[in-house]
């Protein structure tokens, strides 16, 4: 999907679309392995920061050197934006096979155009759909992660130093019930995340998700756009890069496809600071036609 994210098993219903702004790029697929934890409430002091955070309806943030995430629910416009992007982005969707989570609701549910107008869909969504509580159980469970989460937050941060590589020093992970399984804005440095009411998430789980995300916004300008990576050369760098560099966060990261692909030992043969270059070279030599 141009820059895509987060599929590893090829499951028809965890699908990752990446958008720029309002604008669909791309869409993938993946596996669906489902954490459901109810941690709503939880405190959790947040080592090595110094400060305690309540996790609830309102999100929490972890800080970590400089570097700042916020892990939030949509408010009901936020939702309601991105329920109408997915909705308008379903023809795309259905032509492709991809499952698409969406409410329970005749104006919301994708099967006719949309019937009523901008303002009665808005207050109808607000009153009758969003619910704030629904995105608590999420919540819990990546609070539980904070510890996990600043780490990954602060080596991606570090990253900046290497050639192509984006300071990815300021993240917002917006949840979201509908859509696919996630998305990102590389200009925006958000990842939009999909859980349902009890805290489930696509692909590896919420962390292996977030950090997945955070990987293609680091890369997306300074390396897949400019050497014009297609989405399966997009996804194997971030998988190479995720699987190496987080290998201690996730250990069971899996690369999709599995098969070795034309990528790898450009990818393997460096570290980070000399990535670009290795890219370049795959670009110009060894890219199938």
């Amino acid at each position: 999907m141009g820059p895509t994210t987060g599929s590893l098993d090829n499951l028809p219903n965890d699908q990752d679309v990446v958008y720029s702004g309002s604008k669909l790029i791309s869409v993938a697929s993946g596996p669906t392995m489902r954490r459901v934890l109810t941690l709503a409430g939880l405190s959790f002091w947040l080592a090595g920061v110094g400060y305690a955070q309540e996790s609830g309806s309102e999100g929490f943030t972890v800080r970590s050197a400089g570097a700042v995430m916020v892990v939030q629910p949509p408010d009901a416009g936020e939702a309601l934006a991105y329920l109408e992007r997915t909705l308008a982005d379903m023809a795309f969707f259905r032509a492709n096979n991809y499952q698409v989570s969406l409410p329970d609701h005749p104006l919301f549910d994708g099967s006719e155009p949309p019937s009523a107008e901008a303002h009665e869909r808005k207050t109808v969504f607000a009153e009758e759909v969003y619910q704030l509580s629904a995105f608590d159980a999420a919540l819990g469970v990546l609070s539980g992660q904070a510890r996990e989460l600043q780490v990954a937050l602060e080596r991606i941060a570090g990253w900046a130093e290497h050639d192509g590589f984006k300071a990815v020093d300021s993240v917002t992970v917006t949840l979201t019930l509908y859509g696919p399984g996630g998305s990102f804005d590389p200009d925006a440095g958000e990842v939009i995340l999909w859980t349902d009411t009890q805290g489930a998430f696509k692909g590896g789980g919420g962390l292996h998700t977030i950090v997945h995300e955070m990987v293609h916004i680091a890369v997306e300008h300074g390396i897949a756009q400019p050497f014009q990576l297609q989405h399966w050369e997009r996804e194997r760098l971030v998988d190479l890069i995720a699987q190496r560099e987080f290998a201690d966060l996730l250990p069971d990261y899996r690369l999709q496809g599995g098969a070795d692909a034309p990528l790898d030992p450009f990818v393997l043969s460096t570290g980070l600071a000399g990535l670009r270059d290795a890219v370049a070279e795959y670009a110009r030599t060894s890219r199938p036609e």
